[in-house]
């Protein structure tokens, strides 16, 4: 759904997956996918407070450290208005 645009029907799914494998390295792309789908509805305050808590949880676990830099540019992105 996500890669279909379809960003309003992803993030509960998104937050399923979240729910049903809670431990699961899946979380960190499914968080960040949730944020970058609300940084596309144009929900930019949603986006960077989820970008931001992404940052804040996972900056010192390496196995998030991909999605920890996705993060940070998209932060990036909506503070410079860069952002759509």
């Amino acid at each position: 759904m996500f890669d279909a645009e379809q960003f309003k029907e992803a993030i509960p799914l998104l937050e399923n997956v979240i729910k049903k494998y809670p431990d699961a390295d899946v979380r960190y792309a499914c968080e960040a996918n949730i944020a970058s789908a609300y940084e596309e509805l144009g929900q930019r305050k949603k986006a960077l407070e989820m970008f931001t808590e992404i940052i804040k949880k996972y900056s010192e676990k390496p196995e998030a450290q991909m999605v920890v830099f996705f993060a940070e540019q998209h932060k990036r992105w909506i503070e410079s208005g860069k952002s759509k």
